[in-house]
């Protein structure tokens, strides 16, 4: 595909399409700029050096048709610089940049602002034809900021810096700029030409501010005062958004940092911050309303999640907490004034001023918090916030409240309180709040059935950290005993919002507590059992028909697996009523080949299939023969849960399946064949080799060993000579270290020395596995050392692989497993991705539970190797490198040998 357009046609397109873009239309001319930068991204500059002296040469204050055409695909260029990692490659690239563009473009800022001011001035060109002169000029300086931030983006630049005195004193007069002629009195939501340029130039300053302290400290007090004198200017109007949201964290950024310390030291400066900055912008304002009824998930996404950063009230909560980085006592006691103020304006009428409030108890948040992560919650706060008399006094009568549809914005903005600060609620306060909580569920609004949600998934997660020693897992504060009184509250709420008949029902904060609740509760959950499926099927069906929202998707399979676990974990005789439930969904999603879902299928099959207590059923019988078919196994989000499944299917039933041998192995040579999913190949390969009888294997070893030999000489990664490594070990563990010397000498005489040499011992001590892994190496390799005669001829070869077994040796005999991991965000199904589910993963086992210490028994089988062959052995031994020596002692001694 890279070759598509021949080497002279390139070159041709290249050296015709600045003019061609030059000279269209403007519709036209936006397709071509954006052919040439998608072209620029492969080519420039090595392989188009021509094209920014092109561009360059188009610079003009005559046409700015032109003009605007090239800066614009200039800046979509140099936006490269704001993303990529610095390396010297970069480097090279933004030097030759430099070069070619910094003083073309000092010089075309200057003219088009002397044009600007020019056409400005009283007594100048006015109406329309002063518009559309004015219009491509504002666009022209806004894009060249633009191209200034990309290139001053990393490092500031030797020219930039020496010119400083020629950029910033334009920058500066265009942020008190005014012209009538460019203001749209009526336009409410779209910033204008001004504001456009405004908010370019305040990003700059920050910049320079943020990274350039000691070279821009003459010119910052400058633009201090004239950002903050702007933001007063700005009324609430959503199209001055980006530019407040800028300019408030130019002040966080200023007032944040030690160096600055002098402008902002004063307790004058810091009240007008918070009363004329902070306050106005935490208010909501009419359309903050509208967003909030009819856009939930966009209000969502932007005050829980905090995936849009430039709300003006997030923006004015981050400067509240810049201030206390240096003015902690001051900004405390001064917010303090002001949410009482709020407060006190909110219960002179509590129906009509409840922004008010809301407006406390943001800055509240902003004031008390001091360090926190969206998942854990609050992990510091200010000493000088009682946070608990907060919450009794201001929360609990907000969420007490029977209507839970009353000051609906003000109920979201309690539950986040309560949210952020779960961390330092003590259990008392948890179970007296939690009722509360759980009644907004029943509320209308969408925002307040998410939050609550959420409220209780995360308060479902916080640990009791008190007393708990290191190493040891620290319970849950709210754990399975205080829900259990509130399951029937808890499922009655949630499913009354997952059964909604609109599409309201895919909310994934909703899907995720139940995932969550499930799980906590454990078998007390079993009695709720088929109310709960019910409703999870009923989900199950309605996404089936067009599966857009894939964070419900993966918590509603995750849900599925928590209950398959929790109920047939203790009683496997369930499996056969979950299969009459779950199997006739899970063949609708089969039947209409959903790619989105068939993986979360396979595992939860699996998951029933390793519980069920009496072999294979029927319904996995007829379904065996299907999951073998090549289309299966062309998407690679299916292959791991395929191989898990059918690793289910082996345990369960190998000796229904021999039949079938060789369409499984047929599914492990594709697996084997991509570098991606060469990790299944050797799981399912060692499934075969666990459960399938040798005799019945014996046939199809040479071609398997020929199979890996060959992928191992086609690529010889780290990874695969571990799994390679991994597979030998257990075979020689099952099958004995005979078989697998005659395997591989099948392959090529003398194959098990270059196997050994070259890529056991080299494999292991680079990497050593871990655990289970570890402990399969181990015995292997003492199996090889004490019974393999071509290994212990070697005495070269014996004494390395003997020294490889004692430095796998201490993880193997470190115990102990993995904690469960937290289901967290998940990514979208892009048709190669695989979602793990988590709650559905088998559970961890060990292959040699006959070997229960791998340290004494190498010491052990070592000893008794020794006895057999008097001086032999030991001087072996002696050849040890000390360190490996003290480490075989160590067992020895552990072993009594």
């Amino acid at each position: 595909k890279e070759n598509a357009i021949a080497e002279a046609d390139k070159v041709v397109i290249k050296a015709n399409m600045v003019n061609y873009m030059c000279t269209t239309p403007p519709e036209v001319q936006r397709q071509l700029s954006e052919a040439l930068s998608i072209i620029s991204k492969s080519d420039f500059p090595a392989k188009w050096q021509e094209l920014l002296p092109e561009l360059v040469s188009k610079f003009s204050v005559e046409d700015f048709h032109v003009t605007n055409g090239v800066l614009v695909t200039a800046n979509s260029i140099l936006k490269r610089f704001r993303y990529g990692f610095k390396s010297d490659a970069l480097f090279l690239e933004l030097k030759y940049c430099l070069e070619q563009l910094q003083q073309p473009i000092t010089q075309l800022f200057q003219a088009v602002a002397q044009r600007v001011v020019q056409l400005s001035a009283p007594g100048a060109a006015t109406g329309p034809d002063a518009y559309r002169q004015l219009m491509p000029m504002m666009e022209a300086l806004r894009t060249m900021a633009r191209i200034f931030y990309s290139l001053n983006y990393h490092d500031l630049p030797e020219y930039f810096e020496d010119h400083m005195g020629e950029w910033m004193p334009i920058m500066l007069s265009f942020l008190s700029y005014e012209n009538a002629i460019l203001q749209d009195p009526d336009e409410e939501e779209e910033p204008g030409p001004i504001e456009k340029l405004q908010q370019a130039i305040v990003t700059n300053v920050s910049l320079y501010a943020e990274k350039y302290e000691e070279e821009f400290a003459s010119h910052l007090p400058g633009f201090a005062q004239a950002i903050w004198n702007r933001l007063l200017t700005l009324t609430p109007a959503t199209k001055y958004d980006q530019l407040a949201s800028a300019s408030i964290r130019f002040l966080t950024n200023v007032v944040s940092k030690q160096h600055y310390m002098h402008l902002f030291g004063n307790q004058e400066s810091l009240e007008q911050i918070v009363q004329q900055i902070v306050v106005p912008n935490l208010r909501l304002r009419e359309a903050d309303e509208e967003l909030f009824e009819d856009n939930p998930q966009e209000w969502i996404q932007r005050d829980m999640e905090g995936s849009d950063s430039d709300t003006r009230r997030r923006c004015a909560c981050e400067l509240v907490r810049g201030m206390t980085k240096h003015f902690e006592a001051q900004a405390t006691q001064i917010c303090a004034n002001y949410i009482q103020h709020l407060l006190a304006d909110y219960a002179t009428d509590p129906a009509s001023k409840w922004q008010s409030k809301d407006a406390a108890l943001l800055l509240l948040l902003s004031i008390a918090i001091k360090a926190q992560t969206a998942a854990t919650g609050v992990s510091q706060t200010n000493e000088a916030v009682n946070v608990l008399d907060i919450i009794n006094a201001h929360i609990v009568p907000e969420l007490q409240n029977a209507n839970v549809n009353e000051r609906p914005i003000v109920r979201a903005t309690s539950i986040k309180f309560v949210t952020v600060f779960r961390n330092q609620l003590p259990l008392e306060t948890i179970r007296g709040l939690m009722p509360s909580i759980i009644n907004h569920f029943s509320s209308e609004s969408i925002v307040v059935q998410s939050y609550t949600a959420y409220c209780v998934e995360r308060m479902l997660t916080v640990k009791e950290t008190a007393g708990v020693v290191p190493g040891q897992k620290a319970p849950l504060r709210f754990g399975r005993a205080e829900v259990q009184p509130l399951l029937n509250s808890l499922f009655q709420g949630l499913f009354v919002i997952l059964g909604a008949q609109d599409d309201n029902f895919e909310n994934e904060y909703v899907m995720k507590c139940t995932m969550r609740i499930l799980n906590i509760a454990q078998e007390d959950v079993v009695q709720h059992t088929p109310v709960v499926l019910q409703n999870l099927n009923g989900c199950l069906e309605r996404v089936c028909k067009n599966p857009r929202n894939p964070q419900f998707n993966h918590y509603l399979f995750e849900a599925t697996a928590v209950l398959v676990r929790a109920a047939c974990g203790p009683n496997p005789a369930m499996t056969s009523d979950f299969e009459q439930l779950l199997f006739p969904p899970f063949q609708t999603v089969l039947a209409m080949d959903l790619q989105e879902f068939s993986p979360y299928v396979f595992q939860i099959l699996a998951q029933l299939l390793e519980y069920r207590p009496d072999g294979l059923s029927d319904a996995y019988r007829a379904l065996f023969q299907p999951l073998l078919a090549p289309a299966n196994w062309d998407r690679k989000g299916n292959c791991p849960a395929l191989v898990r499944l059918l690793q289910a299917y082996l345990k369960q039933g190998a000796a229904e399946l021999l039949p079938h041998l060789q369409g499984i192995l047929g599914c492990f040579q594709k697996l084997l064949a991509l570098k991606s999913t060469e990790g299944n190949a050797f799981a399912l390969l060692e499934s075969v080799l666990v459960n399938v009888p040798m005799e019945t294997l014996q046939p199809y070893l040479p071609q398997l060993f020929q199979l890996l030999m060959m992928r191992l000489q086609q690529n010889q990664t780290g990874r695969f000579c571990k799994l390679l490594v991994r597979f030998l070990c257990m075979f020689v563990v099952k099958h004995g270290p005979d078989g697998m010397v005659q395997c591989l000498e099948s392959v090529q005489a003398g194959m098990t020395n270059m196997i050994i040499n070259q890529v056991w011992v080299t494999s292991l001590e680079a990497s050593p596995p871990e655990r289970t892994d570890a402990k399969v190496c181990v015995m292997g390799m003492v199996r090889l050392l004490s019974e393999c005669e071509q290994v212990k001829a070697d005495e070269a070869m014996w004494t390395s692989l003997l020294g490889c077994c004692i430095v796998v040796l201490a993880p193997a005999c470190s115990g102990g497993g993995a904690e469960e991991e937290e289901v967290e965000e998940v990514v979208g199904f892009d048709g190669d991705a695989y979602c793990k589910l988590q709650f559905a993963a088998g559970v961890v086992t060990d292959p040699l539970p006959e070997v229960p210490d791998a340290g004494l028994a190498v010491a052990q089988t070592l000893s008794a190797l020794c006895q057999s062959a008097p001086g032999v052995y030991s001087a072996r031994l002696a050849k040890l490198a000390p360190e490996k020596q003290q480490a075989l002692q160590e067992q020895c001694t552990r072993a009594g040998v």
